[in-house]
């Protein structure tokens, strides 16, 4: 497995980070290990999981999918790790819906502008005691023809991070990348990234 420094550009400069290349269950381990960390000692020390194929980075959603895709709130519930499945043509105002939704809101709180369902978003997370937001399918976010909507989301992500301190667990294929490119603060939001590899059965 091989490590290297990955650059991108965004807000206020270039931003450095190591990448290391890792198998599907060790980034699994990672993916448990940064929970646990959040859920003990708060902070937002973020983590991203990029697949080289389509097939890894699915392996490794399969298996975060089975530890936390349950964890939903009703309102009452506390639940340290929000499980959020990013929807193929999602938009950010969709996405916000579908947070609500998984923070057990009313249909009545789905109404309004974004700015306005991301504040009850906010609140609800609070309330809920939410520590994690692990996102999969991430690169679902990313519009080719539409620079303007990927900028949109990067920002929803970075403005949710900030404004609530969750650790943000970002997991999906390498298409994903122009995200943390968009110029938004989201690129810092990370302090890990890993790349798994593909199968031996893809490498052959």
């Amino acid at each position: 497995m091989n490590d290297y420094v990955e650059s991108r550009n965004g807000n206020g400069g270039v931003c450095s980070r190591r990448v290391r290349e890792v198998s599907s269950s060790a980034a699994i381990k990672l993916v448990d290990k940064c929970c646990e960390s959040a859920i003990k000692e708060g902070g937002s020390n973020g983590l991203i999981v990029f697949g080289k194929s389509k097939s890894s980075a699915n392996s490794v959603i399969a298996q975060v999918d089975k530890r936390y895709s349950h964890n939903q709130c009703d309102g009452v519930t506390k639940i340290p790790v929000l499980f959020v499945n990013v929807p193929v043509d999602s938009t950010t105002k969709s996405l916000a819906t579908l947070l609500l939704h998984q923070l057990g809101a009313g249909e009545s709180s789905y109404k309004g502008c974004e700015r306005a369902k991301m504040n009850r978003v906010i609140a609800l997370m609070e309330s809920a005691g939410v520590k994690v937001v692990v996102c999969v399918n991430f690169e679902r976010m990313v519009h080719k023809e539409k620079l303007n909507a990927t900028h949109n989301f990067a920002n929803l992500l970075s403005y949710l991070v900030y404004m609530t301190g969750v650790c943000l667990i970002a997991i999906g294929r390498q298409s994903g990348v122009p995200l943390l490119e968009t110029g938004s603060q989201l690129n810092k939001c990370f302090e890990e990234e890993v790349l798994v590899g593909c199968s031996r059965r893809e490498a052959n």
